[in-house]
């Protein structure tokens, strides 16, 4: 019998795997980006900087470096970009931006679901 939580995570899984390939390529996951993403798009430059202090990303360094950026050019960071510029932090940046997305995605899940008052 499958728990409840490893039925959410394969469900969070196959939808975000298009092809049904059993991995998530970069193409499937900008394709969720793209669904997820409108409100991060929207932040300014101070808004990115919020959420980098918020998450305890080094002043003098993550954040120093992507001061200018805007929620749109947050989203467009690659991983590989984010490892070679941050090292070890540049993954845990990759990974945060990723809950973030996920959590928006949960929460437009909750209200598509919730019925109209």
């Amino acid at each position: 019998q499958v728990s409840a939580a490893a039925q959410v995570e394969k469900d969070y899984f196959d939808k975000l795997d298009g092809n049904k390939d059993g991995v998530v390529d970069e193409e499937e996951w900008q394709n969720f980006v793209q669904t997820h993403a409108d409100a991060i798009k929207k932040w300014t430059p101070d808004d990115v900087e919020k959420w980098l202090l918020g998450l305890q990303f080094d002043p003098d360094t993550v954040v120093s470096k992507l001061k200018h950026y805007k929620g749109k050019d947050l989203l467009r960071l690659k991983k590989e970009d984010a490892e070679h510029y941050f090292g070890l932090e540049g993954i845990r940046l990759v990974n945060e931006i990723e809950d973030l997305l996920s959590s928006l995605s949960a929460a437009s899940k909750e209200d598509a679901s919730s019925p109209s008052s």
